[in-house]
């Protein structure tokens, strides 16, 4: 079973009876891992780009950033394998979208494997296959915690700007 922790903006009470609605709130989730439940992750990053400018190619391209991103996190950042978790934040806005997947693996030096040629393997594929299809990356080391932060943006924006 999913953990599934909504996180709001603000720290003070709703008014007692009303409920504040806010399509742009940010959804932390904890999954098994487990490449059976990255379909949960993409389905989550679906429903909260519904309220976003973001076209259905731009979501399409971004949740398969994402799930390169899960994938890589299950094989290579799980050192405990099923019994460790992966988590996923996602950080929707007017025109953008912001997904962070975190792991507690080994970590990799992302220089290396962008400098590799493609003809030495599958590995290191995926990260050139999310740098291609998102419009920034970050890879953040912090206290044994791994992250990478995918951001995409509207096109549609970007033309009006």
């Amino acid at each position: 079973m999913l953990r599934l922790r909504l996180l709001s903006h603000a720290k003070r009470k709703p008014r007692i009876g009303v409920r504040e609605f806010n399509p742009f709130r940010p959804i932390q989730i904890a999954i098994p891992s487990g490449e059976q439940y990255v379909r949960e992750v993409r389905a989550l990053i679906e429903r909260a780009s519904i309220p976003t400018s973001l076209t259905r190619d731009e979501i399409a391209e971004l949740k398969l950033a994402a799930t390169e991103a899960c994938l890589n996190a299950i094989r290579h950042g799980s050192p405990r394998g099923n019994s460790d978790t992966v988590g996923i934040r996602v950080e929707p806005d007017l025109d953008r979208v912001v997904v962070v997947v975190r792991d507690r693996g080994p970590g990799f030096n992302i220089r290396k494997i962008r400098q590799r040629p493609l003809s030495m393997g599958e590995s290191g594929r995926g990260v050139r296959l999310i740098d291609s299809l998102v419009d920034r990356v970050d890879y953040r080391h912090r206290f044994r915690t791994h992250s990478v932060r995918l951001l995409k943006r509207s096109r549609c924006d970007l033309a009006l700007a």
